[in-house]
């Protein structure tokens, strides 16, 4: 949904604090590289018992929580075990290409 939400929709402070905008960073090595890091975005979706979770540059990666933090937490390691194959198979892992912006409207 873009736009802003009216007060009493908003997650509470302690169910915002603990993630950071939906983006995870993974960090990798390929055999004698340097290590690098790379972002990838997460859409965090809230579901009637929880909360749902997918990467639009990783097709098939997601993950559930019953907290934001959680879903975001499990879509990590959901995707750090996604690549490992790549990994040790010496493949190109998927460049994230997604980006958001969010806009305020008036209602």
């Amino acid at each position: 949904m873009l736009g802003e939400t009216s007060q009493d929709q908003r997650p509470s402070q302690t169910e915002q604090a603990p993630f950071k905008s939906g983006v995870v960073t993974i960090s990798g090595k390929l055999d004698d590289e340097v290590p690098r890091m790379t972002e990838y975005l997460i859409i965090i979706e809230k579901a009637e018992n929880n909360y749902a979770a997918y990467c639009q540059d990783l097709p098939g990666v997601i993950a559930t929580g019953p907290t934001r933090k959680e879903a975001l937490e499990l879509m990590k390691e959901a995707i750090e075990f996604h690549l490992e194959g790549p990994k040790a198979e010496s493949l190109n892992i998927p460049e994230p290409t997604t980006i958001a912006a969010s806009v305020e409207v008036s209602l």
